[in-house]
């Protein structure tokens, strides 16, 4: 089942921006467009981007000792083939990436409504690597947290927006 991670800012703004920029010639409507779409770019690479840095052992799924026992209990009996429907790759008794989670990564901008949607096909790559229940050695790995990213691209984006359309408007009074 797929996971979901939206965050929504208020789309108003972006739509009172949209309806200036509609009645302005093409070339700066081009331009906004153009201008406007880097940090919806960036936050796909950021959020699909594999680190090259392996995480080093013993693994740390969770800081709390109980949590990380019965944690590291469930990975080695899933590695020996101990659970039903639980098939991990492994290289040599080590985990293997096969790169399926970042590629299972759809970023939706609806810039209309005001959302960035990232939706997310593992659920165990969602929760645990990129999501809200991200695992320590996860996180010293170099993996983002998604809901984070999608913050920073929110606050891009409409900084970005302001600063277009503030050249945009300029360049139409100077002429």
């Amino acid at each position: 089942m797929p996971h979901s991670t939206t965050v929504s800012y208020d789309g108003k703004f972006i739509q009172r921006i949209n309806r200036n920029i509609d009645a302005l010639p093409k070339e700066f409507r081009a331009e906004y467009k153009r201008r406007t779409r880097n940090p919806i770019r960036n936050l796909r690479r950021k959020v699909t981007r594999t680190p090259s840095r392996v995480p080093r052992h013993p693994f740390i799924w969770s800081l709390e000792a109980s949590a990380q026992a019965r944690a590291r209990r469930w990975w080695f009996a899933a590695i020996a083939g101990r659970i039903p429907g639980v098939k991990i790759q492994t290289s040599g008794g080590r985990y293997k990436r096969t790169g399926k989670g970042p590629k299972g990564v759809k970023i939706i901008f609806d810039r209309k409504e005001g959302t960035i949607t990232i939706e997310i096909k593992s659920d165990r790559f969602a929760k645990y690597v990129i999501g809200s229940k991200q695992v320590p050695s996860h996180k010293l790995t170099g993996w983002p947290r998604a809901d984070k990213e999608i913050e920073k691209a929110e606050v891009k984006f409409l900084d970005n927006a302001i600063k277009v359309w503030d050249d945009i408007t300029n360049k139409v009074i100077d002429k």
